[in-house]
């Protein structure tokens, strides 16, 4: 399956080149597409492009009485954004990752940023002792896992507070999308 990153014609707006994306994809639970449905809100970010492909389901999604793809990209001054309600298959988020990552790149975006919820431990299981550790993250933090080495990223995150994923598995869009940033710039 092959996705086509098209931008909107209509409206003018585009993302610009040295801004960062946001791929929000549903995956443990929905916490990506509500953090992602703010920022559009919030920021009054209009859609301009959408994902197309012979293979995509035929749905529309209609929100305020326009009727929208399945996959859409919005975007704001230094701000894009890529979601979607519905969570694509393996093969499917393979070929949206590549279609995200070379539709970056002939954009120059910056930098991509996955959304992701994480699904934390049970109590009784293995790492839910890291409660009673004075030097673990509070239970509502941020994680970061990253695809370059490049130092200044990493520092910026840490700047935010964010915590270095250590160990995990992250699936779907952001999963593809990590593995095939390995060795990117």
């Amino acid at each position: 399956m092959e996705y086509e990153w098209k931008d909107d014609a209509a409206g003018g707006a585009t993302i610009a080149p040295g801004s960062v994306l946001l791929s929000c994809f549903p995956s443990a639970g929905l916490a990506t597409l509500v953090a992602g449905h703010y920022m559009i809100r919030t920021l009054k970010m209009p859609r301009v492009g959408r994902f197309d492909s012979a293979e995509m389901p035929p749905v529309a999604v209609v929100q305020s009485g326009e009727v929208n793809p399945t996959i859409r990209v919005y975007g704001s001054p230094g701000l894009g954004l890529v979601l979607s309600e519905f969570p694509p298959t393996a093969p499917q988020a393979n070929a949206v990752a590549r279609t995200i990552l070379d539709g970056a790149k002939r954009r120059k975006i910056r930098m991509i940023l996955c959304l992701e919820g994480v699904v934390p431990h049970p109590e009784g299981e293995e790492g839910a002792d890291a409660a009673t550790d004075p030097a673990a993250p509070p239970d509502e933090s941020i994680w970061a896992a990253y695809s370059t080495a490049d130092a200044g990223i990493r520092a910026t995150f840490e700047k935010a507070r964010a915590h270095s994923l250590e160990d995990g598995v992250i699936g779907g869009v952001s999963g593809a999308l990590l593995v095939r940033g390995i060795g990117e710039s």
